[in-house]
Order: C-alpha cells, then sequence, then structure tokens
C-alpha cells in the first residue's frame, strides 16, 4: 500500500476517532470546500488505510456491525417509563434492564427541604434513528431470488396471452438483393468503439455522481449533529431557567413559557 501524506495520515486519524469524515477533513487542515465534498473518502490508499485499520479494530475489540446495530436500536427504541414502577416511584437500577440502562445518560436524584427530586435524561434518540436511517439508507437491499418458469405455448389460453407479445414468434425479414444496401446497413447497425473523449466523459460521470452521493451523505451527517447540538443546548436551557425559577419563586413552566416567547419575538 502506498505511504500517506502527513495531512492524509491526520485526515484519517481524525477520521477514525469520529467517523464524520468532514470534521476529520477541517481538522486535518483541509478548505472546507475539500471537507464538505468528500472527496477524500474516495482517494484508493486512503480507503485502502482506513479498510485495514478499521478491519484490525473490529478484530480487537471483536466489535460487529450486528453489535452497533444492536446497541443504536436500544437508544432509539429507549423508554424512559421503564424506569418507574406501577406504583410511579423510580426502579432500584437493579430492577431496570440491560436494554433499557443503555439509553440512559443521566440520573440525578437530589433532597431540598424534605422532597426527593429524580432527574432522568436519555439519550437523543433522533440522533440513533437517524444514524440508523443512514446505515439501512445505504446498506445493500437484498437481491430477490431468480425463478424460471417454463411454459408450453400449446396449452397457454387467451388469458396467458393477454397484452403480452414476448411468446410471439418474431416474423422472418425479407431478404434483400441488393447486396450493396445491405452492406451499408450492416455497417451502420455496427457497434463502434468508444473515443477516448467519450471514455473520459463518462468516467468524469461516474467521479461525479460519486461526489454528489458523498456530499448528501456527509450533508444529512452534519444536518444529525446540528440538530442533536441544538436539542442538548436547548435541554440545557430549559434546565437553568427551571432553577432560576425555583430560586425566585416563580413557577418553573411559567418562566421557561416567558423567555421563549421572549427569544421567539
Amino acid at each position: 500500500m502506498k505511504e500517506l501524506t502527513p495531512k492524509q495520515q491526520r485526515f484519517c486519524d481524525e477520521y477514525l476517532i469520529s467517523m464524520n469524515a468532514t470534521h476529520a477533513a477541517l481538522k486535518a487542515g483541509y478548505s472546507r470546500a475539500t471537507a464538505m465534498s468528500g472527496q477524500l473518502m474516495l482517494f484508493p490508499k486512503i480507503k485502502a488505510y482506513l479498510a485495514e485499520r478499521t478491519e484490525a479494530i473490529q478484530q480487537k475489540v471483536q466489535l460487529t456491525q450486528e453489535m452497533v446495530i444492536a446497541e443504536l436500536a436500544k437508544v432509539a427504541f429507549a423508554d424512559m417509563s421503564d424506569f418507574f414502577g406501577a406504583d410511579g416511584k423510580v426502579k432500584p437500577m437493579n430492577e431496570v434492564s440491560e436494554a433499557a440502562k443503555a439509553g440512559l445518560w443521566n440520573l440525578k436524584i437530589s433532597e431540598k427541604d424534605g422532597e426527593t427530586t429524580v432527574t432522568i435524561r436519555m439519550h437523543n434518540k433522533m440522533a440513533a434513528l437517524g444514524k440508523l436511517m443512514s446505515y439501512f439508507d445505504y446498506a445493500p437491499a437484498p437481491q430477490p431470488e431468480v425463478k424460471y418458469v417454463y411454459l408450453d405455448k400449446d396449452v397457454m389460453d387467451a388469458y396467458d396471452r393477454f397484452d403480452d407479445n414476448s411468446f410471439d414468434e418474431p416474423e422472418e425479414e425479407e431478404e434483400e438483393n441488393d447486396e450493396t444496401e445491405t452492406k451499408v446497413d450492416d455497417e451502420n447497425n455496427a457497434p463502434h468503439p468508444e473515443s477516448r473523449e467519450e471514455i473520459e466523459m463518462r468516467e468524469k460521470e461516474i467521479r461525479l455522481k460519486a461526489v454528489r452521493e458523498t456530499e448528501l451523505r456527509c450533508k444529512r451527517e452534519f444536518d444529525n449533529e446540528v440538530r442533536a447540538l441544538k436539542q442538548h443546548y436547548d435541554d440545557m436551557e430549559e434546565k437553568r431557567l427551571k432553577e432560576e425559577a425555583k430560586k425566585v419563586g416563580v413557577p418553573s413552566k411559567l418562566l421557561v413559557g416567558m423567555m421563549k416567547r421572549r427569544a421567539q419575538g
């Protein structure tokens, strides 16, 4: 395998940490246009290096795609009600299933003035669902099994032949006596080899299509992360407003609503 340049090596190292080609390219020092285009992921030696490193990491930690998808599914379909019993009280952690625990981001229990407050934060379900959808968008669809059916045309009825001329025998073309005209027709119908310009144009179209697909994939990843980050900060801001409401003695829902309307105005 060909050696990577220092910049390409930095890109690969950053990508293996974040698994985000756009962020990795920016951290490696590439321009934003290059980072957003995803062209680096198309370089043969970069693809070979990442495939080799990824396979080595998977073998070392015994990680499989099925394990990753299963863990994402736990986060995506986690239900906060799994942490509460029939009496409405929080269950002890030893009574919570392992699948439910996988979706837990934070659990905080605080006591003040004789009252116990339980705060439960779950991992971002929308981000996990987005990653699952991204995976299934690019996962190869199962190919249908090809079945061959042999039919006897003598036993086919009018319903079998309805609007289907594939069973009709082709008509024999009349022989042409003019040998010169036949020769000209054969020359016109013969396939012509592609010129160098046509081959280059076709390869260019293939490359452009790959770049466009990569750009769309990178944009979806970027949008999902932006939404997850925005949701995180919204949750943090709402938590801060509730704490401020407790300090000033204002109902938390009222204060949060006032601040949101002010921000929207």
